[in-house]
């Protein structure tokens, strides 16, 4: 009984001591009624710029219902979150949470749209000049990598004449339920059907045409197995 007390202390403390960031996250980004509310609670958060909008599209919106840069994995510092709003357009359709030590940046013109039941405990970059997209209940491991920009364009000489290889940017689309697993990169053009599980280490890197419940990986990720998927309501590491 002791503990829960101390612990409730302990948590009491962390979040007034971010108090003055996440005030002025809200009441930047959101309207008066939602902002009281606090809905968006920020750690040890490093703002570089906040331009662009922050939109949250739910029926129903409750203090801390999305908590950016909670230290919730022991293996990796307790360091907060780094966000970056150039001009885009970040919308939260429900519950979410990103641990620490991550790293949010949009484009001016990006719109990264962030499904209900979002979960990434650790180390995510997301860098965005155009738009990505997750449905709900997804969830992403440890030192994900997500970009849908190749930042520079190639270009090649042919005949004297220079012409543009390629665009240097693409939209990404996670389905519902999906599990990206730890150090996963995921580039532009990436469209990954709902239900589906990425192993470790994989790259992601165009349209999957693959159905529901598959199991990718390797580099770049191909098919490994079908009626895989990950069950977050029987997530349990050991069962006795």
């Amino acid at each position: 009984m002791m503990n829960y007390f101390f612990d409730k202390i302990a948590i009491l403390l962390r979040q007034l001591r971010c108090l003055p960031y996440t005030l002025y996250f809200n009441f930047h980004y959101l309207p008066f009624k939602q902002a009281i509310k606090l809905p968006i609670i920020l750690y040890k958060s490093s703002l570089i710029k906040c331009k662009g909008r922050i939109i949250i599209e739910s029926n129903k919106i409750w203090h801390s219902m999305i908590i950016l840069g909670k230290h919730t994995c022991s293996i990796y510092p307790n360091s907060g979150i780094t966000y970056e709003n150039n001009g885009g357009t970040l919308v939260f359709k429900g519950k979410c949470l990103i641990g620490s030590d991550s790293f949010i940046s949009i484009g001016p013109k990006a719109t990264v749209s962030i499904g209900d039941n979002f979960e990434c405990n650790a180390a995510l970059k997301l860098v965005s000049h155009y738009k990505i997209d997750f449905a709900n209940d997804v969830s992403i491991g440890f030192e994900n990598f997500i970009v849908d920009t190749d930042f520079h364009r190639l270009s090649c000489v042919e005949n004297q004449f220079t012409k543009d290889l390629h665009k240097a940017y693409e939209a990404i689309q996670i389905g519902e339920s999906c599990w990206l697993g730890s150090k996963c990169c995921t580039f532009k053009g990436t469209f990954l059907p709902d239900f589906c599980v990425v192993a470790s280490c994989s790259m992601l890197n165009k349209k999957y045409n693959v159905p529901s419940y598959t199991l990718l990986a390797g580099i770049p990720a191909t098919v490994k197995k079908n009626g895989i998927y990950r069950n977050r309501k029987n997530d349990k590491i050991i069962i006795d």
